[in-house]
C-alpha cells in the first residue's frame, strides 16, 4: 500500500471518530435530562363530603414535588395521574 494509501485511511479513520463523536453529543442532546420516578393516581370525588379527601391528596403530592400529568373526566368526579420526576444519573460508557 503508498502512503499516500495509509495517509488516506488514516484522514478517513480520524473523520470517522469526529462523525461518532458528533452523533454521541445529538443523541444525548435530544435525550430528556429527566426521568420518571414514580406515579399516583388520585380519585377527586365531586360530592360535598367527599371533596376534600381528594383535594388533601393532591395538595399533600404537589408539596412532595408531583406534578399533574393527566386528568380523566368522570361522572363522580375527576381521576388524575400525577408524577414525579428526577434528573438522570450519569453513567460512565466504557
Amino acid at each position: 500500500m503508498s502512503r499516500f494509501e495509509e495517509s488516506k485511511i488514516i484522514e478517513h479513520d480520524v473523520r470517522i471518530e469526529h462523525m461518532e463523536v458528533g452523533i454521541k453529543a445529538l443523541k444525548e442532546e435530544k435525550e430528556s435530562p429527566e426521568k420518571m420516578v414514580e406515579i399516583r393516581v388520585v380519585a377527586l370525588e365531586l360530592s360535598p363530603d367527599q371533596y376534600k379527601i381528594g383535594e388533601a391528596r393532591m395538595n399533600s403530592l404537589i408539596s412532595k414535588g408531583f406534578i399533574l400529568q393527566r386528568e380523566f373526566p368522570r361522572d363522580s368526579g375527576i381521576v388524575f395521574v400525577m408524577s414525579r420526576w428526577a434528573k438522570k444519573s450519569k453513567e460512565v460508557s466504557k
